[in-house]
């Protein structure tokens, strides 16, 4: 039996599939084991074909850098500009707009040619970081019949397509679904649950002034 504010209904199973937005009260099996944090994207107005040409960024395939905090970006199909990172601790709805106008000037940092250009889109939304930074597919240890598939490390949209597959075998029944450890293993819990803002907040200080120092 499921129960909700609005009604119960009776399953045989349940899938928690919630990801980044799954609430600690949600069940046992997942309290203190998930971390969201918040991952933030603009896009700027259509490239000129003078900023085009002078920043030469006429590749539409998906880049990266090599930092602790990265960033990643590709030109669309419009020359709009991409362009994403890590976003602000905790969901302030005053500080997105500096998040926002701190995103375009690290853009601007890494091409200059592109010093007058400027976002005329943005969002943001939560992604979900296990302790281990590993997917995990399983169930409640006192519940075989509550699965769960969570923890994607903000490539989300890829691997929760394929997590959703096996997970939908393994409730069928399908042997060959079973996913392989160590993904296929109970999700760890974070040591010291209660404080894990304060362990984000002191580890985006400490990868800011490595990113910075390299």
């Amino acid at each position: 039996m499921l129960t909700t504010v609005h009604g119960s209904v009776r399953a045989r199973s349940v899938v928690l599939a919630s990801n980044g937005y799954t609430p600690e009260h949600l069940h046992a099996c997942v309290r203190g084991t998930t971390l969201p944090v918040l991952s933030h994207i603009i896009v700027t107005r259509p490239m000129t074909a003078a900023e085009k040409n002078a920043s030469a960024f006429r590749s539409s395939h998906v880049l990266t850098d090599t930092r602790n905090l990265l960033y990643y970006w590709r030109r669309l199909p419009d020359d709009r500009i991409l362009f994403g990172g890590r976003g602000l601790v905790s969901d302030d709805p005053r500080g997105h707009a500096r998040q926002r106008d701190f995103l375009l000037a690290e853009l601007k940092a890494k091409l200059p040619a592109l010093r007058d250009i400027t976002v005329e889109h943005d969002w943001w939304g939560w992604v979900c970081l296990t302790a281990d930074f590993l997917p995990h597919i399983h169930h409640a240890a006192d519940d075989p019949s509550v699965h769960y598939a969570l923890g994607y490390q903000g490539s989300g949209v890829a691997y929760g397509l394929y997590a959703g597959k096996l997970l939908a075998g393994v409730i069928a029944g399908d042997p060959g679904a079973n996913p392989a450890p160590p993904v296929a293993t109970p999700l760890p819990r974070f040591p010291l649950a209660a404080f894990r803002r304060v362990g984000q907040r002191a580890m985006y200080q400490w990868y800011r002034w490595r990113d910075n120092r390299d």
